[in-house]
């Protein structure tokens, strides 16, 4: 296999025995077999993921782990014990409370599948049952405020080399000058960077959605990946990673490293056949899934985009009957509705369209089980398991004006990090 692989790390082994094989001997030389069993049987992978995370940043310059602690089922119904009233004794400011169910980190390959509050040191395991309802452990940090960042360092098929891809949230400030930060877990908007690692060659151009404030534009976003890089392959990582950052803008070498863990489904190739295109009109990381996709396409008008909206929010009120029929592949030459969107691109895929191309962002994020922080799991899998690929501007231009005089055939591939899009 090659060298960070998303595949090789394999999920839905609920045994701490089998999590424990799969682990590189570098990193248990610090993390020995009997903490990491420990670890995971009794605080969940997300915990486990917090453990490298403290490896990751040992005595580095910019690293830091915010501090944190896992809180077993027992500790919970307990309400704690003498080391977590301590450590909640020790906390100025708000805390996450975070699910660590084994339907997720380092267990399963669904990432964010289950929602974190915030809360106060003194609601804790108020709001560590609403989390876990008491079935799992949960793993409660110190919130740090800034802006949340996905670094997922990964093979890609489709370039044949490991890659370093990069998304940010955004820094909003309201009218009243409240600052309030995004995380690129569930915003889209933000910045995205593709790196070939040893280089810091950008793959792709920088590409942003709309930002309210160009505060990650300062964010020094490939040092961050070339030390994450250099740290992972220090333990002997080799499989396909993703890691969860926070940084403020006003402190950008301060690095508050939250989470690690095995690349997750939604970046992973599964059975589709990945190629790389011969001409592509771009190169990028903007892409929602794998899929490998050459089909007839066409614009949709501004009667599709009504159309996608009803049917999206209700498919009892309006039927495609046929509207979509030889084109699975639509080009959105106006952008999603702000507020029907999701709804839209929902009700594509519900009409039976199979790919769907944006400009400049995807209306969803590119990392996480959850859409948007608000989409339902079930209805999200319609939007993240689907073909979505977002292209800059002039490559946007190039295709409106290429279809204007008809539906023709587009080709586009994705192996879930990097895509591709070409006019045969």
């Amino acid at each position: 296999m090659k060298l960070f692989e998303t595949s090789k790390w394999v999920y839905g082994r609920v045994d701490s025995a089998q999590t424990l094989l799969q682990l590189p001997e570098e990193l248990k030389v610090t993390l020995p077999d009997s903490e990491i069993l420990s670890t995971v049987s009794r605080s969940g992978g997300k915990a486990l993921g917090l453990k490298i995370c403290e490896m990751i940043a040992s005595g580095a310059k910019h690293l830091t782990i915010p501090s944190w602690m896992g809180l077993s089922i027992q500790d919970q119904i307990a309400q704690g014990n003498s080391e977590s009233t301590s450590w909640l004794a020790s906390q100025c400011g708000q805390v996450h409370v975070r699910s660590s169910a084994r339907s997720e980190d380092w267990i399963d390959g669904a990432a964010g599948r289950h929602t974190s509050v915030r809360s106060s040191p003194e609601d804790v395991f108020q709001n560590a049952q609403v989390v876990s309802r008491w079935r799992s452990p949960v793993v409660i940090q110190e919130h740090i405020p800034g802006i949340g960042i996905v670094v997922d360092i990964a093979h890609s098929h489709v370039l044949d080399q490991p890659v370093i891809r990069v998304a940010t949230g955004r820094e909003v400030v309201t009218e009243t000058g409240v600052r309030t930060f995004t995380s690129a877990t569930w915003d889209y908007e933000g910045r995205h960077e593709l790196y070939e690692p040893n280089t810091g060659r950008q793959i792709a151009e920088t590409r942003t959605g709309n930002l309210f404030v160009g505060a990650c534009m300062n964010l020094p976003l490939w040092e961050i990946a070339k030390e994450l890089w250099y740290r992972v392959k220090d333990l002997g990582i080799d499989f396909g990673v993703q890691l969860e950052l926070i940084v403020h803008p006003d402190t950008p070498w301060i690095w508050n490293l939250v989470q690690i863990r095995p690349s997750p489904n939604r970046v992973r190739v599964g059975a589709v056949e990945i190629e790389t295109l011969a001409n592509p009109l771009t190169t990028t990381g903007i892409v929602s899934s794998a899929f490998n996709t050459k089909a007839m396409a066409r614009l949709l008008t501004s009667d599709d985009e009504s159309f996608l909206a009803i049917f999206g929010v209700d498919a009892d009120l309006a039927k495609p009957e046929g509207r979509f029929d030889g084109t699975p592949t639509v080009v959105w030459e106006n952008d999603p509705s702000s507020d029907f969107g999701l709804f839209q691109m929902r009700g594509a895929f519900s009409s039976g369209i199979a790919l769907q191309v944006t400009r400049r962002v995807l209306m969803i994020n590119t990392t996480h089980t959850r859409v948007y922080n608000r989409e339902p799991t079930e209805k999200a899998a319609l939007l993240r398991d689907n073909g979505v690929i977002a292209v800059p501007d002039d490559v946007h231009a190039q295709l409106v004006t290429a279809l204007r005089g008809g539906p023709r055939m587009i080709h586009a591939v994705s192996d879930g990090i990097v895509g591709q899009i070409s006019l045969p």
